[in-house]
């Protein structure tokens, strides 16, 4: 099924439910989006394979919160489908305790909508969000990839100089060296020229400029 039809889906099951139905079930709720949290937070290993989007997985569990069967998924990326399957199970293998089962003693369903972001190089760092609504889920699961990092430090090397100041001296990157020179010498021949032309004008300016001062000195 697509993303819409499944959101749409599980509208129409919150409509169902009633409000003294909700807030009366609270805890049940609130308990069972603290054990998604626990379980389905955002694998490195997705990461470094740059896997990322959305995935809504439907489920119906019992009133004591444990998992009767998976009924619904819908995801582009079969990684995530898979991950957030098994984070399911795992979340809801076991019953809760007993003053929190819902009442009445029937089977919920509920829809889970997972949203999974890798950060680009100097995105705002937003934090994992989770929040519900009735037997609707969303969850925000971000990371900063490896190769991210990576990524921007090699576009950008040549800008990056290899002496780090730091408090009380000065730290020498000898990777960031030998980037820069690699950096430099894999350049295009017509951008290096004129980025050479640029650095020869600039030095010229400030010699004239000096040679001014010195000249106005009485």
């Amino acid at each position: 099924p697509s993303y819409g039809s499944l959101e749409g889906d599980v509208n129409a099951t919150m409509n169902h439910m009633s409000l003294s139905e909700y807030t009366g079930n609270r805890l049940f709720f609130e308990i069972l989006k603290s054990k998604f949290d626990q379980s389905i937070q955002y694998p490195q290993e997705l990461v470094e394979h740059k896997i990322e989007g959305q995935t809504w997985i439907k489920v119906l569990v019992n009133h004591k919160g444990e998992l009767i069967e998976v009924v619904d998924t819908a995801a582009k990326k079969p990684a995530l489908k898979a991950f957030v399957i098994v984070g399911v199970h795992q979340a809801l293998k076991k019953a809760l305790h007993k003053k929190y089962w819902h009442k009445p003693q029937r089977n919920v369903t509920l829809v889970l909508h997972f949203n999974f972001k890798i950060l680009t190089y100097g995105q705002f760092q937003s934090r994992a969000t989770s929040r519900y609504h009735k037997n609707r889920y969303d969850f925000l699961r971000v990371q900063q990839g490896k190769h991210v990092i990576h990524e921007f430090m090699e576009n950008n090397a040549r800008y990056i100089p290899p002496i780090i100041p730091l408090p009380g001296g000065f730290f020498f990157s000898f990777t960031q060296a030998y980037n820069l020179v690699k950096a430099w010498s894999e350049m295009d021949p017509k951008i290096r020229k004129r980025q050479r032309h640029e650095m020869t004008k600039e030095k010229l300016d400030l010699m004239m400029k000096k040679a001014q001062k010195n000249h106005r000195r009485p």
